[in-house]
């Protein structure tokens, strides 16, 4: 009975981990759809945006393009500032690695944070990061467990602290009001529960699998019955693995406790730094709005867009920030949202890249000298 247990666990870890495979080579089959559709969002934002900031009847072309006041040493802060935020997501993996197999893995920590970052960003609602991240690390050897277990308690944890964030722009801005639009602050309450759904989802997934499980099946057919899903017995199969391989993630982490609240740390300081990043960069073109006002607007920017189903909120995200801190009334709104978004989103998908080209290079010559080896072998021998 206990062999029947032992490989009914190890064919659900196969099957799981075939799922989680899946998924990845379908997110890379979908990527160059979704990057297309993203840039193409991007150049119709930006340009609307372009057009309402040069032709509006306040808007002062000329004050516009005049850059003789700009601060750089606060853009340079805003730069050190996203690196923080890849530090703290390389600290909280580099923790988590450490961990659970005794070996401290800096660079690998890295790479998992920034490409985990870079498929949140070239997939809808962030849904490559997580998927990729187990497939990264369970091809460099770590246990199967292991690499589905850390990419879900970053992405929990996470969740977890941008809720506090959330919960506490609220209470301010009670008093504050540097948010009044009524679109906006419904848009962002939106954003709220689906940042309190995903999380509570996937802990009643946990507890509760039979029912889950039963939730899931009926979306799946759901799915069939709407053409959305074309082979309903195959993906229920793999959703339900994959409900199964978060279930038993998640029941191993709730083990450490103390781990979890580490990750919740370096978590909060990725949030942080990450709603920071405006305030540096309004500074730079002259702003003299408070740093509370502008982080907590940038917290309700990113809640209002959550949800939009386009590769890292595309089109959203500029449209709201430009809306949002365009009640300023300070500081070059249109440069600094270019700016904004440069740091908080193009560049990690140009760090993802990077790591792709550092990889590649770093095989080709792997390869090349194991060649090498290979034939000063063949000649000695001859």
């Amino acid at each position: 009975m206990n062999r029947d247990r032992s490989n009914k666990k190890v064919s659900v870890a196969q099957a799981t981990k075939e799922g989680i495979n899946a998924a990845v080579k379908h997110t890379s089959r979908r990527k160059k759809i979704f990057i297309l559709l993203f840039v193409l969002l991007n150049i119709v934002t930006i340009g609307v945006t372009a057009l309402i900031e040069f032709t509006g009847s306040d808007s002062g072309t000329a004050d516009n393009l005049n850059f003789t006041g700009l601060k750089l040493h606060f853009l340079i802060v805003a730069f050190l500032v996203f690196c923080a935020v890849l530090l703290a997501e390389t600290i909280k993996y580099g923790v988590m690695l450490k961990v659970t197999t005794n070996k401290f893995h800096p660079g690998m920590a890295f790479q998992v944070a920034a490409l985990g970052k870079y498929y949140d960003n070239v997939t809808p609602l962030g849904s490559g990061g997580q998927p990729f991240q187990v497939h990264y690390l369970n091809k460099r050897n770590v246990s199967f467990g292991v690499a589905s277990s850390l990419p879900i308690a970053g992405f929990l944890m996470n969740q977890f602290a941008f809720m506090v964030l959330m919960a506490v722009g609220i209470i301010i801005n009670t008093s504050r009001s540097f948010v009044t639009s009524p679109v906006l602050l419904a848009s962002a309450y939106i954003g709220m529960i689906f940042y309190i759904i995903v999380p509570v989802m996937l802990v009643l997934f946990t507890i509760m699998p039979k029912v889950s499980g039963s939730i899931l099946k009926f979306f799946v057919r759901l799915g069939h019955k709407m053409h959305i899903v074309k082979h309903p017995d195959e993906t229920t199969v793999k959703v339900l693995h994959n409900m199964e391989a978060y279930r038993q993630s998640l029941a191993s982490l709730s083990k450490t406790k103390y781990l979890l609240i580490i990750v919740f740390i370096f978590s909060m300081c990725y949030q942080i730094c990450m709603c920071s990043i405006p305030y540096f960069v309004l500074k730079a073109f002259g702003a003299g709005n408070a740093y509370i006002d502008i982080f907590f607007m940038c917290v309700y920017t990113y809640a209002a867009v959550t949800y939009i189903p386009t590769p890292g909120n595309a089109g959203a995200a500029e449209g709201t920030f430009y809306a949002l801190f365009k009640t300023l009334k300070s500081g070059n709104i249109f440069w600094a949202m270019l700016i904004w978004r440069f740091l908080s989103y193009y560049m990690f998908l140009a760090t993802g890249v990077g790591i792709y080209i550092y990889n590649f290079v770093k095989n080709k010559r792997a390869l090349r000298d194991k060649k090498d080896a290979s034939d000063e072998g063949d000649t000695a021998n001859a």
